[in-house]
């Protein structure tokens, strides 16, 4: 019998993608400390220019 993943969100699943976010976030925080290029910080987070702009206030 094979494992059927459910089509809805699971509560691990929340918790998992808030775990990504909050490491895209820091990851993000530490290239913004070191003048990495917004394009770069980009492309290493997968956040948003205006989700980075919000972490340098």
């Amino acid at each position: 019998m094979d494992f059927v993943r459910p089509n809805y969100k699971t509560v691990g699943d929340a918790i998992f993608e808030d775990g990504e976010k909050r490491q895209a976030e820091e990851t993000a925080r530490r290239m913004l400390a070191e003048n990495e290029p917004m394009e770069k910080i980009i492309a290493y987070t997968s956040l948003s220019r205006e989700q980075i702009e919000a972490l340098k206030k």
